[in-house]
C-alpha cells in the first residue's frame, strides 16, 4: 500500500509540474503576442516618470488651448481699397494669421493625443485587481 501512496504522489508532482510548465510558456508566449499587437511608447517609465510626464502635458495643454481659443477668437481687421501691392501685404499678413492659429491648434492636438497615451499608460499600470485578471488570461487564453 506504501508504494502505491508514493506512486500515486510521484504522478501528481509529475502533473502539477508539467502543468505549471505549460502555464508558463503559454504566460509567456500571450505576453509576447500582447507586445506584439499593442506596442506602448511609455512602456520603460517608471510609475513616478508618468504622473509628472501627465502634470506637466496637463499644464502644458491647458496653456496652449488658451492661447489657441484667444487666436481662434480673434478678428483679423484688414484694410479694403489701396493699391495692389498692399492688397497683396493684407491677404498675406491675415494668411500668416491663419496659419499661424491653425498651428496652434495642430500643437494642441498633439499634446493632447500624448496627454491621452500617457493616461493610459497609466490606468493600464493601476488596478491590482487588473493585474490578476490579466495574469489569468495570459495564463489560460490558448
Amino acid at each position: 500500500m506504501e508504494k502505491r501512496a508514493v506512486g500515486i504522489t510521484i504522478v501528481i508532482l509529475a502533473l502539477l509540474a508539467m502543468l505549471a510548465a505549460a502555464g508558463e510558456y503559454n504566460y509567456q508566449r500571450n505576453k509576447a503576442a500582447e507586445e506584439r499587437a499593442a506596442p506602448r511608447a511609455y512602456r520603460g517609465y517608471s510609475d513616478t516618470e508618468i504622473a509628472a510626464l501627465i502634470e506637466a502635458y496637463e499644464q502644458e495643454v491647458e496653456t496652449l488651448e488658451a492661447r489657441y481659443g484667444a487666436a481662434k477668437s480673434r478678428t483679423f481687421e484688414t484694410r479694403s481699397g489701396g493699391l495692389i501691392d498692399e492688397q497683396i501685404r493684407e491677404f498675406e499678413r491675415a494668411q500668416q494669421a491663419g496659419t499661424a492659429t491653425r498651428s496652434m491648434g495642430a500643437d494642441v492636438a498633439e499634446r493632447d493625443a500624448v496627454l491621452r497615451e500617457l493616461r493610459r499608460e497609466q490606468s493600464l499600470r493601476e488596478s491590482p485587481a487588473d493585474s490578476l485578471k490579466l495574469l489569468l488570461r495570459r495564463l489560460i487564453t490558448i
